[in-house]
């Protein structure tokens, strides 16, 4: 038998349905991973070694020993929560006690780092759980745990009348960008290299950064007119008014998506299976944690390579902003990228799962929310929750998409595809690619004009929307621009290759998708090509509003 304790932190969801600004949603989720890593430090500090951490994963590296004390490496990741509300440490006789110690500590941390606030409000406001249990060699240690910290998880803790209304932690988070906690631990700059929290239309608007001569003082300048007021060294936030006169100085390089942040939430598929294969090996579990580890890292590097802004990457969670599109690379090539860096740490974990024969391995679900500069944060990040859900549950096999784009009308294009191998995300990345020809990118009666055929269509597309070569068969009769030998296609002609490699792989996972129980089989067959036709209008639609031809109505 051994002795483990595990730990959360909270209230992270109460937390978040308070905070409007990007500058806030940042302020919160650093701060919870700054706990547990000052809680981290705690205990390393007092006896407790690198090597007892089973989540998250440690060492001496990550907390070196620096003159008399183990701290973290303030240069890993800077500015993002790479620490995960949970924690589990194999312990010893005394090590409950250091525990609460630790917890005490850093709650009296807080206290001075908020300032104003008293030591009641944030002992009542902040939630420690954690619990000491003995468990047999076999066991499943983080899902034993995990399972303790869910029940302790559902008591609920409020405040009492005298801080019902205190707003000191919320007035710490809106002024971050003038807190030297912000100074110290992130690393966002803003175009005047000033240590600051972007603003949702300065990511949205990223890609305008990067101009060269007169486009790039154009943007420098209304942002210090608009944004930043530098005199007084605080935001000014007159979002409407930047993009308005971003659009005038900028009428050329200005696209309808700049209006538009990207809302990225994503979360690990058959993470506890593939715990559960591990058969409680401590070795195992923590090469496995140190594999979830690496992916952050690298992860942290791609996002801010492509332009946007991590806001945690902890365990097997991801929350980010990111710009619609960057040049040629847009979110899709984000995900993809985050992808591949997954399947080289956490995917060569490969197991076996319980009442199957086929080898597998752990895969990442996602939820994209495309949201208007105007829309609430805190109702976006609402949504990608919804959406990231909606995506896991798409399919036996998970590892899917769901991506929405809420437009300036109220209008919205959704659509959930599957990443796996030859599947839709496939499909939506060569459309993509398609549509960098800059000839077919300007066709927009073209672009009109295959969706219109598809949907006026209907009817027959119901009979032989599953069969390839009988979709090639409409294609063919019904544009001009269409040649079966791919290499002597134009633009358009490529672009409808894709649609037709699409269409029946979208009809067929609707057949799989949509109940087969339904008696009456002619109404089944209308739902699947109901769904099927959604799906495909959806994802030509929002492959064109990625790429700057749709527009926001």
């Amino acid at each position: 038998m051994t002795t483990y304790i595990a730990l959360t932190i909270g209230p992270i969801y109460k937390t978040f349905q308070n905070v409007r600004k990007t500058r806030e949603v940042w302020a919160a989720s650093y701060l919870f991973s700054y706990i547990l890593r000052k809680i981290i430090e705690e205990l390393l500090n007092n006896s407790i070694k690198h090597e007892s951490f089973i989540v998250p994963y440690i060492d001496t590296d990550i907390f070196p020993r620096k003159k008399d004390r183990v701290v973290f490496d303030e240069d890993i990741a800077k500015g993002t929560g790479l620490f995960p509300d949970r924690c589990i440490i194999e312990s010893g006789t005394g090590d409950y006690n250091k525990v609460e110690n630790a917890v005490e500590n850093v709650l009296k941390d807080i206290e001075v780092l908020i300032g104003g606030a008293s030591f009641d409000y944030v002992k009542e406001y902040f939630r420690f759980c954690f619990i000491e249990k003995e468990l047999p060699e076999a066991a499943n240690v983080i899902e034993e745990m995990f399972r303790h910290l869910d029940t302790l998880e559902l008591q609920n803790k409020t405040l009492s009348p005298a801080n019902a209304n205190n707003n000191d932690l919320f007035n710490f988070f809106r002024s971050i960008n003038k807190h030297p906690f912000f100074k110290k631990f992130a690393l966002n700059q803003d175009i005047n290299k000033h240590n600051r929290f972007e603003s949702v239309v300065e990511i949205s608007t990223k890609e305008l950064q990067g101009g060269t001569g007169l486009s790039k003082k154009n943007y420098k300048d209304l942002v210090n007119e608009f944004l930043w007021n530098a005199n007084k060294d605080d935001d000014i936030d007159s979002d409407q008014k930047f993009i308005e006169a971003l659009k005038e100085s900028l009428p050329d390089q200005f696209k309808p998506y700049h209006k538009y942040i990207a809302i990225i939430k994503a979360d690990g598929d058959k993470i506890g299976a593939a715990i559960k294969s591990m058969n409680g090996e401590i070795k195992a579990l923590q090469a496995f944690s140190k594999s979830l580890y690496d992916w952050a890292i690298d992860t942290d590097k791609k996002v801010r390579s492509y332009g946007g802004v991590p806001i945690y990457i902890g365990g097997d969670d991801v929350l980010l902003f990111a710009p619609v599109a960057m040049g040629a690379k847009t979110v899709v090539d984000l995900i993809e990228d985050i992808d591949k860096s997954f399947e080289l740490t956490v995917g060569k974990h490969k197991f076996i799962p319980k009442g199957s024969e086929i080898e597998t391995a752990a895969t990442l679900s996602y939820g994209i929310s495309i949201s208007y500069y105007k829309f609430p944060l805190s109702e976006s990040i609402n949504k990608v929750e919804e959406l990231l859900k909606e995506a896991k549950n798409y399919s036996d096999e998970r590892n899917s998409v769901c991506i929405r784009v809420l437009k300036h009308s109220g209008s919205e294009l959704k659509s959930t595809i599957t990443k796996k191998r030859d599947g839709a995300f496939q499909y939506l990345k060569e459309i993509l690619d398609r549509l960098n020809d800059e000839k077919l990118n300007k066709e927009k009666s073209f672009l009109n004009s295959v969706m219109y055929k598809l949907r006026d269509n209907e009817s027959i597309l119901e009979i032989i929307g599953n069969k390839q070569e009988r979709v090639e068969n409409f294609i063919d009769n019904n544009f001009d621009d269409y040649n079966r030998e791919f290499d002597k296609c134009n633009g358009n002609g490529k672009y409808l290759h894709t649609v037709k490699k699409l269409t029946p792989y979208a009809f067929n996972e609707a057949d799989i998708l949509i109940n087969h129980s339904e008696p009456d089989e002619k109404k089944r067959r209308k739902s699947v090509t109901e769904q099927a036709l959604n799906n495909i209008y959806s994802t030509l639609r929002i492959s064109r509003f990625i790429k700057g031809i749709e527009d926001d109505k």
